[in-house]
């Protein structure tokens, strides 16, 4: 996990800017919420209780985001993330 708020932060703007670049016309993004990965991102840079997290996680893959996506933005390697959440 990231060791400071603002290392969460930088986490965050970087995903923030990857959805924001996604091309939402691609026929396999269209089904993707990208809704969902900006709430789980918001409770990690907030510190939310972890069964908060847990549930937008779970939201989050149930919408159709891959484990790295979410891995990423929670400053883990996809293992861990799995390991965690799963």
């Amino acid at each position: 996990m990231m060791d400071t708020k603002e290392e969460l932060e930088r986490a965050a703007d970087a995903v923030e800017t990857w959805l924001d670049a996604l091309d939402l016309d691609d026929p396999d993004m269209v089904d993707v919420d990208g809704e969902n990965l900006r709430r789980v991102s918001a409770l990690a840079v907030s510190g939310a209780p972890e069964p908060e997290l847990a549930g937008a996680v779970r939201t989050a893959r149930e919408s159709g985001w891959g484990w790295s996506p979410i891995a990423m933005l929670l400053g883990m390697d996809r293992k861990a993330a799995v390991a965690r959440f799963s």
